[in-house]
């Protein structure tokens, strides 16, 4: 049956035609089909726009988690399904504790991941430990911090020469071995100051681990050569070790490599993801906007997982607030790249919106139209974006970042549309479609919409300047001159001619008469006989 006729049985209206239940909540009967054709068509748009070496991210709760494992799999394929991350949302506190005794906390959403198709490299992400590993308990002394980096340097360093090996060994001669408790006792660290101390001095605190087989056979041989208590062994895959030399080489496998714990205060979170800070997160991002606002640094850990070329470009369909938009420009400072972003957001009308929520919904969005007020914006979810962008970029002091951004609205054509058979045309008709562009419409409109039409990236530099009273536009440098004034002079014509431009557009109106149209055909072909002119 159709939607129409849905609806009439469903008791979605009564008799006077007001509607009995919001339109998108669980309340409505055809809720999750709703949902699913939403998520449906914007993902299979999605997937166009997905490179072979690149990912989708999507993050869900329990309610919808089958259907969209369901449908993504048949959009992106069960075979580039990666994973399912599991991100802690929130804390076991506050209004959803209070029935516990009913049923269990919702703490954790997901994160599903697929991949275009290609070969994936992904990034490294290091989670500081919150606690110190207490496997690591040996202090080394006689050990400067420097002399600590140049034996990691050299041994990280496979094309390390027989000098840099010798003056490994030279550095680690020197080591004595104190017990971490000793330490602590000769350097008077008190119990409150111990994690601080170790986490302080961890580039000096090892622990040894076993080994065995043709490394300790190595290992062996060099303790029969030399009377140091530490020294470097280097294997035939070319791998070098650290060696603590007072063992008995009569044990099979003897606790003799060193690990240095500030090799080692980092771990990979894996596909639980469990340390991002969820709460307190109201001003994140410069405004206040709770309702599905992400953590800046679950963003980033995507970005920094997901995305490791310098020139990546992130899209995000559900933009809400623009997080994404700032992690990337945060990113881009703190590493130097020079990722991109493209944010897309449906013009969400808030004050519509106010209208069917109740409880703290309904307080938080007209929190969020008062400020827009604040600001002088329209009502609209989108409008928050683009404030929070400004003013994440105000913030990175860096001034080498790009922090500026281009905002794009979807319109109908430029064009005049006739729907007029020559039977109904009259005379007063054609004078009237003599121009053939929309009285509303500005000279960006036209620009863009040529832009469009012929397939130039919407991203690119853009300027204007006024020769001889007109407006001429330039796009990325002559890759597409415009001007659409009217009655344009031959002298504008022949300026931009000269530049030699790989288009140009004027509108039928910047032109007299049909002779003066024809004259700047001439006058490209003249100047420049490469450039394609065209003429709205």
């Amino acid at each position: 049956m159709s939607a129409d006729e849905y609806e009439k049985q469903s008791g979605l209206y009564d008799f006077d035609g007001n509607r009995m239940f919001a339109e998108n909540n669980t309340g409505n009967p055809r809720f999750h089909s709703d949902w699913c054709s939403m998520i449906y068509s914007r993902l299979l748009r999605a997937k166009s726009f997905l490179a072979p070496d690149g990912v989708i991210c999507i993050q869900i709760d329990d309610s919808e988690y089958t259907n969209l494992k369901k449908i993504s799999d048949e959009i992106f394929g069960i075979n580039n399904f990666m994973t399912t991350i599991v991100v802690k949302m929130s804390e076991p506190t506050g209004m959803k504790m209070t029935h516990a005794d009913k049923r269990i906390p919702k703490l954790k959403e997901y994160i599903l991941v697929y991949t275009g198709g290609g070969k994936l490299r992904l990034g490294r992400v290091d989670v500081p430990k919150d606690q110190w590993d207490k496997e690591y308990k040996t202090f080394l002394e006689n050990l400067s911090e420097d002399d600590c980096k140049i034996l990691k340097d050299i041994r990280d360093n496979e094309n390390r020469t027989q000098e840099d090996i010798k003056r490994c060994d030279s550095i680690l001669s020197g080591v004595t071995y104190l017990p971490l408790g000793e330490a602590y006792k000769k350097y008077q660290v008190t119990e409150k100051e111990c994690e601080a101390f170790n986490f302080e001095n961890s580039w000096r605190i090892i622990e040894t681990v076993s080994m065995a087989g043709g490394a300790k056979k190595i290992a062996d041989k060099k303790k029969n050569e030399t009377t140091a208590t530490s020294f470097s062994i280097v294997t035939p895959e070319n791998k070098m070790y650290f060696i603590k030399g007072d063992y008995s080489s009569s044990v099979e496998q003897p606790r003799i490599k060193l690990l240095f714990a500030n090799d080692y205060l980092t771990v990979n979170p894996c596909d639980f993801w469990q340390d991002i800070k969820t709460t307190g997160l109201d001003n994140e991002g410069f405004v206040d906007f709770r309702n599905g606002k992400k953590p800046l640094k679950l963003i980033e850990r995507l970005i920094t997982l997901f995305s490791p070329n310098d020139k990546d470009i992130i899209m995000d369909f559900f933009a809400g607030s623009g997080t994404t938009a700032e992690a990337v420009m945060r990113y881009n400072d703190v590493h130097n790249t020079h990722k991109r972003f493209v944010l897309v957001q449906l013009p969400e009308d808030l004050d519509q919106e106010v209208k069917k929520q109740t409880g703290d919904k309904k307080k938080e969005t007209r929190a969020l139209i008062s400020f827009l007020d604040t600001v002088k914006r329209p009502h609209l979810l989108s409008e928050v974006g683009k404030e929070r962008i400004l003013r994440a970029g105000d913030n990175i002091e860096n001034t080498m970042i790009d922090k500026g951004f281009r905002v794009l609205k979807i319109d109908s054509s430029n064009m005049n549309d006739v729907y007029y058979s020559a039977e109904d045309l009259t005379q007063d008709l054609v004078a009237q479609a003599a121009d053939n562009i929309k009285s509303d419409r500005s000279d960006l409109d036209l620009l863009f919409g040529c832009l469009v039409d012929w397939g130039v990236e919407l991203s690119l530099p853009y300027t204007s300047e006024t020769l001889d009273g007109c407006t001429v536009h330039d796009y990325a440098d002559g890759a597409l001159i415009a001007c659409f004034d009217r009655d344009v002079p031959e002298s504008v014509i022949r300026a931009i001619a000269e530049r030699q431009p790989e288009r140009v557009v004027f509108r039928d109106s910047s032109f007299a008469d049909s002779p003066a149209k024809i004259n700047v055909t001439e006058i490209f072909k003249l100047l420049s006989p490469d450039t394609d002119v065209r003429v709205l």
